[in-house]
């Protein structure tokens, strides 16, 4: 059976701003089915590789995005996503080091657009003494005999460059070693390849920083950081320049790194156990909130000026409403005052400070918050366990 019903005889009851909205919902479902149907290759090749599968939500330009992403620890933690460049699609496959290298470095291709990220990110040239790394590569530094030390007898140059010759794009900063492939690669013998060749390079490298003889700086941060470490059950991991706090079963760790030039500390604080809700707590920005536009949805508190300053994902709802509680908020919000960073998840808090925390009592208040924040999350983990 069919009607012959000329749209015609619309006008004049459907208005202009209903036919758009209905055109917008119907983006959005076509969007996500369209989603839907890619989840199955990637979920698959995470299988695979022994990697998890999620989406992030982020903005790009003025137009909301989602990536997919494969993450996993695999001693460093390696993460896979998409991304478009210029209008191509590139695979980029990343290994991060366990701790910053604290060199300032970046290391990119040569060419204009290397040329114009080193101007921007500063630092000073280095020339490390390998002609065809030297010739193929722009490198850039906090200080140059530290750089020349990390690359100071050509092998781990030659590796980059080999791999570069291998996957087409490489680039190295103080956090992590990427590689940028051509296109949506949904390979698994490639991507297991470029994994293969990624993280024992990235394992090197750190391994040769811990060799580096530590600058006249970081001997200055070294004895500061000693200094804090004089209480008890806390210790202080020289190369890393990390201070370890212990406190009936948490433990929080802090370290300095290196952001934009500039020193920053990151502060990590360690749950022990997964909370087992998927959390994610962050700041609300527009990359934040495009979550809920792609059916990520949120996770609304009822605190109207909580909900305002952050998002939080995590499922059952009711189970995260239970575990962000008023105090937990609470403790949220005295972590992240003049955090550069916050982010929380189902196994730890992190914040980076724009400071170099070495003054007692600064650490101690910044210590005290987390130790607070992590100490009201494991209580109520252990609460839900009882139940």
């Amino acid at each position: 059976m069919s009607f012959d019903f000329p749209l015609s005889h619309l006008d004049g009851l459907v208005c202009p701003g209903l036919v758009a909205v209905l055109l917008l919902v119907s983006l959005i479902v076509a969007v996500r089915r369209a989603r839907r149907a890619e989840e199955g290759p990637w979920a698959a090749l995470g299988a695979e590789l022994g990697l998890t599968f999620y989406r992030l939500a982020r903005v790009r330009g003025e137009r909301p995005v989602q990536t997919e992403v494969l993450k996993g620890r695999r001693a460093p933690e390696v993460t896979i996503f998409t991304d478009a460049l210029g209008g191509r699609w590139h695979t980029y496959v990343q290994a991060a080091f366990a701790r910053p290298l604290r060199l300032g470095l970046t290391i990119v291709p040569e060419g204009r657009v290397g040329r114009a990220v080193q101007k921007l990110i500063g630092g000073e040239d280095v020339h490390v003494g390998h002609v065809r790394f030297d010739r193929e590569f722009l490198v850039r530094g906090r200080a140059t005999e530290p750089v020349r030390a990390l690359f100071r007898d050509g092998s781990l140059a030659e590796r980059i460059c080999l791999l570069q010759e291998r996957f087409g794009h490489v680039d190295v900063d103080d956090e992590r070693v990427e590689l940028r492939l051509d296109g949506v690669v949904l390979d698994v013998a490639r991507l297991s390849e470029a994994l293969d060749a990624l993280v024992p390079l990235t394992r090197a490298l750190v391994e040769r920083r811990r060799e580096v003889p530590p600058t006249p700086e970081e001997r200055e941060i070294e004895a500061a950081l000693r200094a804090l470490t004089e209480g008890p059950a806390r210790s202080l991991d020289a190369d890393a320049l990390e201070v370890t706090v212990d406190r009936e079963g948490a433990r929080v760790r802090v370290y300095p790194t290196l952001r934009r030039g500039e020193w920053h500390t990151v502060i990590d604080g360690e749950l022990g156990h997964p909370l087992g809700v998927g959390l994610i707590v962050q700041r609300a920005s527009l990359q934040a909130k495009v979550s809920e536009w792609l059916g990520m949805q949120d996770v609304v508190l009822g605190d109207a000026e909580f909900d305002r300053r952050f998002v939080v994902q995590g499922a059952p709802a009711e189970a995260v409403r239970k575990l962000i509680h008023a105090e937990v908020r609470a403790r949220i919000v005295a972590v992240s005052e003049s955090a550069d960073e916050v982010q929380i998840g189902d196994d730890g808090v992190t914040i980076v400070v724009p400071e170099l925390l070495v003054d007692p009592a600064r650490f101690e208040a910044r210590v005290r918050e987390m130790l607070e924040l992590t100490d009201a999350l494991r209580s109520h983990r252990a609460a839900s366990q009882r139940e």
